[in-house]
């Protein structure tokens, strides 16, 4: 008994380092629409910006794509990547494309290498159509013009009558 539950710490105590040195990545984020130059992050958060030059991103080659069953299409030819970090210090991987992207959905094989190894992740992409700003009725409008105000023209004098008037009418004569 106490051979088989040293030995399964021992495996344990293995596989834990490889298991620590696995990549972690996110879920894809899509800034773009439909018909726009394709913009997408990927967050990489268990790296730090100085782990930028140990990483490496590329489209998977045509043999893996056969392997999880996807088509490569000539719209992945025009993907570029790059691995960057914000202000904050967040690493991530930079998706954009040099053509529009006339395509609703995109499935991505990515290969992710790093010193230990290397890893591949799909990700699908649905794209939606951009939306337009449709007026809305409240919406209003105001134009201000950079003129000289006009100059009123005098108006006629009000008309005066002789006598109190009265603001009701006096219909009770029949």
């Amino acid at each position: 008994m106490f051979r088989k539950l040293f030995r399964g710490w021992l495996i344990l105590l293995a596989l834990g380092p490889t298991c620590a040195l696995a990549l972690e990545i996110g879920e894809i984020q899509v800034n773009s629409s439909l018909n726009q130059l394709f913009d997408a992050r990927i967050p990489l958060p268990g790296l730090k910006p100085e782990d930028l030059e140990k990483i490496s991103i590329k489209l998977a080659p045509p043999p893996m794509f056969k392997e999880f069953n996807l088509e490569r299409t000539a719209l992945l030819s025009k993907l570029v990547f790059s691995i960057e970090y914000n202000p904050e210090g967040d690493v991530y991987v930079k998706i954009v494309s040099i053509q529009p992207v006339r395509e609703p959905s995109i499935g991505l094989l990515l290969e992710f290498g790093w010193p230990r190894g290397k890893t591949y992740r799909e990700f699908t992409v649905f794209l939606d159509p951009v939306k337009r700003l449709a007026k809305q009725p409240g919406d209003r409008t105001k134009t201000i013009l950079d003129e000289a105000p006009a100059v009123a023209a005098a108006a006629p004098p009000a008309a005066v009558s002789e006598g109190p008037q009265s603001a009701f009418s006096d219909d009770s004569e029949n």
